[in-house]
């Protein structure tokens, strides 16, 4: 999919979200995450949330389902990792940390928060809003039953996050023609920028995003179907997962 650049009056980019494919035994790599063949997937790069360009740390996401799970591939570019939090719930977001937002019935004022830290620990949560990006409650203490992560490293400053989100969560499963709300984004600690009065280091934030503008919801993912050669078929447009 590429660098998606969004000007006023155009329409949400959609990401096609097809059926999960998994490895055969011969393709299994040694340490493979969940043995998924992510490299069939779209690949979605994000870009900054302000200016909508590259960023030096890059980022992209895939996504694929099946009716028990969603399944979504953060792949970061990281050579300095800020990373201290150790618990559930700590605010991941303070530091670096992917996050994904999910508004099932695209209403807008009501969404899931999943954030996953370098080290793999999670922050979950039940947004409220009204609908103009000022939240109205939060439930910090709600736990996604049965969600599943994978943070791996590799030797060339990168690492991979893999959520695995069970469906029972939401009202209807995933199936060929259904969308929802979604935003994917990645926060990012860099060094070199102006110095932290507090700790006397150079620091900033990279922020990127699926959709770099000022709407609460970026992109739409929508649940494709495989052909008989494995080619998606996208239904209806303007459609948000």
């Amino acid at each position: 999919m590429g660098v998606i650049t969004i000007q006023p009056g155009q329409a949400v980019p959609v990401y096609e979200c097809r059926p999960v494919v998994f490895r055969t035994p011969a393709e299994m790599g040694e340490g493979d995450i969940r043995h998924i063949d992510w490299e069939r997937y779209e690949a979605a790069a994000l870009t900054d949330t302000v200016t909508g360009l590259t960023v030096r740390e890059a980022t992209e996401v895939r996504a694929c389902w099946s009716s028990e799970w969603v399944y979504v591939l953060f792949t970061c570019r990281d050579a300095h990792v800020v990373s201290n939090f150790q618990h559930r719930d700590d605010p991941l977001y303070e530091q670096d940390v992917v996050e994904l937002f999910i508004d099932e019935v695209k209403a807008g004022t009501e969404y899931i928060e999943l954030e996953v830290s370098p080290h793999n620990v999670v922050f979950d949560a039940r947004i409220w809003n009204d609908g103009h990006r000022s939240i109205t409650a939060s439930d910090v203490s709600w736990d996604m039953e049965g969600l599943e992560t994978a943070v791996k490293h590799d030797a060339d400053g990168g690492w991979t996050c893999e959520i695995r989100i069970p469906t029972h969560h939401f009202l209807a499963l995933p199936c060929s023609g259904r969308s929802w709300n979604v935003n994917f984004y990645r926060i990012d600690e860099d060094p070199q920028g102006p110095v932290n009065s507090r700790h006397g280091v150079r620091r900033e934030r990279s922020i990127t995003t699926f959709r770099p503008d000022s709407a609460n919801w970026c992109s739409s993912i929508s649940c494709g179907r495989a052909g008989g050669d494995n080619t998606p078929i996208q239904y209806g447009s303007g459609c948000c997962f």
